[in-house]
């Protein structure tokens, strides 16, 4: 029995000798732990008054007020901040294409966009595919779509409508860009891109959009290049030497939107109660169909405030964009005032073996500039209405 006792209290002595030794190696463990916590405590400290640059930004910025940023050390890598300028390497991009029952010029369309060069750059599609009205109307769309559709330069997904909705609700619903480095681009189904198209655009941006010196009122790119004006019928030149110019009037044959404008443009026509046909002149806007056109909207918004568009001045009349003009949900334009040719590789390097370089991009400030009326005027701040307010990164407080 007392060697019995013995036993029992040598165990509890071993157990309390294991417990200071587990209790002693926690204690230096959390002192070690305190001592690496406090020295990266003073090395942001001492970052804290440091000159910073941010991975995604070209020049240096001030720290973040308002994103996932440790104070002045770098932004994590997927949180972008909004207050910082977006730049030519970290954007978004997005083709939308609109397609109803016109299969032909979908297979067109489609093919032109897959011969584009997209310079490397993730480019991602999303087909808008509306409802018919009845079966008879099935033209072979959806088995393109299941057995033929494919993107290879992104992300690509079909959005297939379960009633039919219409263009003009079919547009205004595509995209609502909730961050400034993303761009989209809109097709119907009846155009057809240069295989160049990507590329002036990519340009573009560079040159207009990641900028300082960005202009507030610019909506985005037009990739087709009217020469005789759908809304004064008039036949009209820009004699620039081909360059870009700015034109006062929206783009449906082929566009590109910068994400304020447009998210501006989206609230803005949620709270048009009225027709928004322009008094103060004839255009042949006034006569379209505010239920169905999307595009008179985008018209009056662009008069009432200043905006623009950047319009290609191409050799040749040659554009990015052109349109079949297939029968559809609107009248069908004259095909010969209106079908242009598209911009050829051949013609491209044609150009630039003759030492021009058609896809130059003056500062915006020099640029060619014409109203809703194709008027030529002096400057981007003699548009009509260029004076007004336009905050498009805050619809709310406009």
């Amino acid at each position: 029995m007392k060697a019995i006792k013995v036993n029992v209290a040598r165990q509890e002595r071993y157990r309390f000798l294991a417990l200071i030794v587990i209790v002693g190696a926690f204690m230096m463990w959390s002192m070690g732990r305190q001592r690496d916590l406090l020295r990266q405590l003073d090395e942001i400290r001492a970052l804290k008054d440091a000159p910073f640059k941010c991975p995604s930004c070209p020049k240096p910025a001030p720290p973040c007020p308002d994103c996932r940023c440790a104070g002045n050390l770098a932004r994590l890598p997927d949180a972008p901040c909004k207050y910082h300028l977006p730049t030519k390497n970290h954007f978004s991009f997005t083709i939308n294409v609109f397609t109803y029952n016109r299969i032909d010029g979908l297979r067109r369309l489609w093919q032109s966009l897959l011969s584009a060069d997209y310079m490397g750059i993730q480019v991602d599609m999303v087909l808008f595919h509306d409802k018919k009205n009845n079966a008879e109307e099935r033209d072979g769309t959806d088995q393109w779509i299941q057995t033929e559709a494919y993107w290879p330069f992104g992300n690509f997904r079909v959005h297939k409508r379960v009633i039919n909705v219409g263009l003009r609700r079919s547009i205004m619903e595509a995209w609502y860009p909730v961050q400034e480095n993303t761009f989209a681009a809109f097709f119907e189904d009846d155009l057809e891109v240069s295989p160049l198209w990507f590329k002036w655009v990519r340009q573009g941006l560079q040159k207009y959009y990641f900028t300082p010196q960005r202009h507030p009122k610019m909506m985005g790119f037009a990739l087709y290049r009217p020469m005789h004006d759908e809304l004064t019928e008039r036949l009209y030149t820009v004699d620039n030497d081909h360059a870009p110019f700015a034109l006062q009037q929206p783009c449906s044959w082929g566009s590109v939107w910068f994400p304020a404008p447009w998210r501006y443009f989206r609230e803005w026509m949620t709270m048009q109660t009225a027709d928004p046909k322009i008094s103060d002149f004839h255009i042949s806007s006034n006569t379209w169909h505010a239920s169905s056109s999307w595009k008179k909207y985008l018209i009056r918004l662009m008069y009432d405030k200043g905006l623009f568009m950047i319009y290609p001045n191409l050799p040749d009349k040659t554009v990015l964009s052109t349109n079949h003009f297939m029968k559809g949900e609107h009248p069908t334009p004259n095909y010969k005032l209106y079908h242009l040719p598209l911009l050829t590789d051949s013609k491209y390097n044609e150009e630039l073996a003759a030492g021009k370089d058609i896809f130059k991009f003056p500062p915006v400030d020099t640029l060619a500039v014409l109203d809703l009326r194709v008027h030529k005027v002096n400057g981007l701040d003699a548009l009509p209405h260029a004076s007004e307010p336009f905050k498009p990164t805050d619809f709310a407080s406009d």
